[in-house]
């Protein structure tokens, strides 16, 4: 008997040592299969759709591993889907949702240090024991106080479900729990699964606006010669303003920030809460009347266009409507006055009542809290560093989105449209 003989054997007989569990596990991805089977349905409807496809939609599989002389099972369907997944080893399973960062990807590039060091740090950074250590970190240093936040929605999340899910990171970053199958039936693992999926679904949810983005994106006049649009394209694709700088410039301004919200999140509609990022934490945003009122009037004065763009990552998967706005609505005098002020960097002041209370928002303090060190500063002290850092933050973004725009319209003139979609 050869060498593949004896190693096709082995396999077999290692699978029938490990049937029953094996059985179990295509149980339930069956169970899993039949959960999700309209939207499965409506998957390969779009799939159908799609001239020349190189992948087929995938349903719910199973794989096994051997570890040692253990099998570890791997219930799990196409990550892009969002859908739970599932691991089973050792008498325990775990079930998360796909990964809603990669640190290894986010820091990969940027990492100039030897490499291997940098996959050990990820290794290492998996454990919560171990952040301390790389909290001050210039890479790694961002990453831990994004998983802080993460693992205090854990905690969040746990409370509200009464469940024990926990944050894992390192190379991917995602939510899981794991309890043990040990004599349980199949309903009753079932049952624990079907538990946990809430707060697994909601405590990814919330961790995707930790790190939502928003990028430039342009319609332009088709007489632009496309290699020139490519370029342009190319140049600017990158994240703009961070998750707090919106909520504070709609609390603080009249003008700009409509321009700002309908390039991010289309028109509203009045009497609604506007959603995320323009409401944050306790910083609640109703459209109002005013607000549609002043949406018009902008609209009155400027080209517009109303598109929709595609965007696959929970929680904003599907089509997302944007307003594209005409870079002269920033040559409103209206507009270019408070973008002036946000310019300025003295958008917020420690002496305004107003401000005090607007940066008092839980989820502000704690991150700038967190950010600069000052947990134990006086609560004077540490609004006078909310309000110089997040002056700070507003001033750099604005000026930065400013001179990309006007840098484009050195190049082509007004013959194009921009909005801020989801990057």
């Amino acid at each position: 008997m050869d060498k593949e003989d004896e190693r096709d054997r082995e396999w077999r007989a290692f699978l029938e040592k490990h049937k029953e569990e094996g059985e179990f596990a295509d149980r339930l991805a069956e169970y899993f299969n039949k959960k999700y089977e309209d939207f499965f349905k409506k998957k390969e409807e779009e799939y159908r759709a799609i001239p020349h496809r190189c992948a087929p939609m995938r349903k719910y599989g199973v794989s096994v591993h051997k570890n040692d002389d253990k099998a570890e099972w791997n219930i799990d369907t196409d990550p892009d889907y969002g859908l739970p997944w599932i691991t089973i080893f050792n008498e325990k399973l775990t079930v998360g949702f796909p990964r809603f960062w990669s640190t290894k990807d986010a820091l990969g590039k940027m990492f100039r240090g030897d490499y291997e060091i940098f996959l050990k740090i990820l290794k290492e950074i998996e454990h919560k024991e171990n952040w301390e250590k790389y909290k001050n970190d210039n890479h790694f240093g961002h990453e831990i106080f994004l998983y802080e936040r993460a693992d205090e929605i854990a905690n969040e999340v746990n409370k509200k479900y009464g469940t024990n899910i926990t944050f894992r990171g390192g190379e991917d970053c995602w939510f899981e729990t794991t309890f043990s199958i040990k004599d349980k039936s199949l309903e009753e693992v079932k049952e624990e699964i079907e538990r946990n999926i809430p707060a697994l679904y909601e405590a990814s949810e919330k961790a995707c606006k930790i790190i939502l983005s928003y990028g430039i994106d342009f319609i332009f006049n088709e007489s632009i010669p496309k290699d020139t649009v490519k370029k342009i394209k190319e140049k600017y694709k990158r994240g703009i303003f961070p998750k707090y700088i919106p909520v504070i410039l709609k609390h603080k301004l009249k003008y700009f920030p409509i321009v700002l919200l309908t390039s991010m999140l289309g028109p509203q509609k009045v009497g609604e809460e506007v959603p995320f990022p323009f409401t944050f934490g306790k910083l609640k945003s109703v459209w109002s009347e005013e607000d549609q009122r002043i949406f018009e009037e902008l609209k009155s004065k400027v080209e517009t266009k109303i598109e929709k763009r595609e965007w696959s990552q929970p929680p904003h998967e599907g089509e997302q409507t944007y307003v594209f706005w005409s870079a002269k609505v920033l040559d409103l005098e209206e507009v270019k006055e408070e973008i002036e002020r946000a310019k300025e960097g003295k958008l917020l002041s420690s002496k305004d009542k107003n401000d005090i209370e607007l940066l008092k928002n839980v989820e502000l303090v704690k991150d700038y809290g967190v950010k600069q060190k000052i947990k134990s500063a006086s609560e004077e002290q540490r609004i006078k560093s909310m309000v110089r850092t997040t002056s700070r933050d507003i001033k750099v973004n604005i000026n930065e989105f400013c001179e990309t725009i006007n840098d484009i319209r050195n190049q082509v003139g007004d013959d194009f449209l921009f909005s801020l979609t989801l990057w």
